[in-house]
């Protein structure tokens, strides 16, 4: 510990300028905030007053997922799809909140409001922009292909700007990404 330490004090000394050479200028610490990073920021600030917080990790076996994938994505193509794995994600929860509907459920302060439709919200990152959760109406009717085709249109129209009040709106679950 006391070399971890040690060492710890040596690296930082030398971080430090030294008198002959002069410290770079601080960057200004105020950035501009976007009118979509400020809507951002209000909704999840808003979501912890009103939505109960859980994380759950789990460690997950994809190989068939990939495989199939790997098989498929060339023959999707031709057709104009690109299979990504995020038409895999949502078909599974999709399928998974058919199966619990306790879970596809909003809190209210009358009670638990379960959903009747499957709505999923996917993020979608827009750059520097921010990003935006564009909605999978009835996602547990869609095929993979569907799936698809939904998750290929709404990113593409999102990143063009041309989503629709209603692509937005609606959603009983949202998939994030940490791309």
């Amino acid at each position: 510990v006391q070399a971890y330490l040690a060492a710890l004090e040596e690296k930082r000394a030398l971080s430090q300028p030294s008198a002959l050479q002069p410290a770079s200028a601080p960057q200004p610490g105020l950035q501009p905030i976007t009118p979509i990073r400020r809507r951002i920021a209000e909704r999840m600030l808003q979501s912890i007053h009103t939505a109960p917080h859980v994380l759950t990790v789990m460690e997950a076996d994809l190989s068939r997922v990939l495989a199939h994938l790997a098989q498929n994505k060339d023959r999707y193509a031709v057709d104009g799809i690109r299979l990504t794995l995020t038409a895999y994600f949502i078909e599974a929860i999709a399928k998974a909140l058919h199966a619990n509907p306790i879970v596809n459920a909003s809190w209210t302060e009358q009670g638990i409001q379960v959903h009747q439709n499957i709505n999923i919200g996917m993020a979608v990152s827009l750059g520097d922009a921010g990003l935006i959760v564009p909605v999978i109406k009835n996602a547990d009717q869609l095929s993979l292909v569907g799936t698809a085709r939904a998750v290929n249109d709404l990113a593409d129209r999102a990143r063009a700007s041309k989503l629709q009040t209603d692509d937005v709106h609606g959603g009983t679950f949202s998939l994030t990404n940490h791309g």
